[in-house]
């Protein structure tokens, strides 16, 4: 064979070789940011269901029980699940604001996930029966950040 013939093969073998390497790479980091995209995604979420459980100054075990039973429904794994438990602990007290914990969630949820969190967050609140004031004005409050509309709140005060 030719030199140059060989050297074109190369080329060619060199490129496809980088090219390979590049969409595995690009399919590792890919893989990585949808888990970071998760994280997010779960650590808003938990926290926003921690703010509301204690809205009312207490999250009370029927409330605890509640987040964690929507934790299984999600279908996490076992990591994942510890996550989101962990955080609603921690999130009662941290010290940031239901709208911080929304910024978290936001930007890696549709109009879908937004209805569904909102579900949860007035089905932890209400499993105590009651709907305490400070819970109904922070339920009102994460309506709009989530950006559903005063329909959308009323909708579900109603039941």
């Amino acid at each position: 064979m030719e030199p140059l013939f060989l050297i074109a093969l190369l080329s060619i073998g060199l490129a496809l070789t980088f090219f390979v390497l590049q969409n595995l790479g690009a399919k590792k980091r890919a893989a990585s940011e949808d888990k970071v995209m998760k994280g997010y995604f779960l650590l808003g979420l938990s926290g926003i269901m921690a703010k509301v459980a204690n809205a009312d100054g207490r999250v009370t075990c029927d409330e605890a029980e509640m987040a964690q039973r929507f934790f299984a429904r999600m279908d996490l794994s076992d990591a994942e699940r510890a996550t989101c438990i962990g955080n609603f602990v921690i999130a009662r007290r941290d010290g940031l604001e239901a709208r911080d914990h929304v910024k978290r969630f936001l930007p890696y949820a549709n109009r879908d996930a937004c209805v569904f969190l909102y579900d949860m967050l007035w089905r932890i609140a209400l499993v105590d029966d009651t709907l305490d004031p400070a819970e109904d004005r922070l339920l009102k409050d994460v309506a709009r950040y989530l950006g559903l509309d005063e329909s959308d709140y009323e909708r579900f005060k109603r039941g």
